[in-house]
C-alpha cells in the first residue's frame, strides 16, 4: 500500500459487518523477507509498503480509509491488496438434484 517516508501506511482499513466496522491493526510496515533464500525489500518508505494482518471471523465488509491528507493514486503505483482465506465451509440444508 502506499506509505510515508517513515514507513508508515496512508490508509486505515475497517472491517466488520457493515455499518459497525472497526479499524483493523497493521502493525509496522514488513520492510525484508527472503524470497529463495535471498534477502529482498518488501517495504520502500515514501513508495510502497507491505502490511500484514489477520482478518477478524465473521466479517462481510472490508474497507479502506484515506487517512493522509492527500489524493491518493492507486492505478499507477501497482499497489493492490490480497485477501486469503483459509476455513471450512460447511453446507446447511439439502440439495436435490433432478
Amino acid at each position: 500500500m502506499p506509505c510515508k517516508h517513515d514507513a508508515l501506511i496512508k490508509i486505515s482499513i475497517a472491517t466488520g459487518v457493515a455499518p459497525k466496522l472497526k479499524t483493523l491493526d497493521l502493525g509496522n510496515a514488513i520492510t525484508h523477507g527472503t524470497v529463495d533464500d535471498k534477502q529482498v525489500a518488501l517495504s520502500i518508505g515514501g513508495q510502497a509498503c507491505l502490511f500484514h494482518s489477520d482478518l477478524p471471523n465473521g466479517i462481510t465488509d472490508i474497507v479502506l480509509i484515506n487517512t493522509s491528507n492527500e489524493t491518493l493514486d492507486f492505478d499507477t503505483g501497482g499497489y493492490s491488496i490480497a485477501v486469503s482465506i483459509h476455513g471450512t465451509a460447511v453446507q446447511h440444508g439439502s440439495m436435490s438434484m433432478p
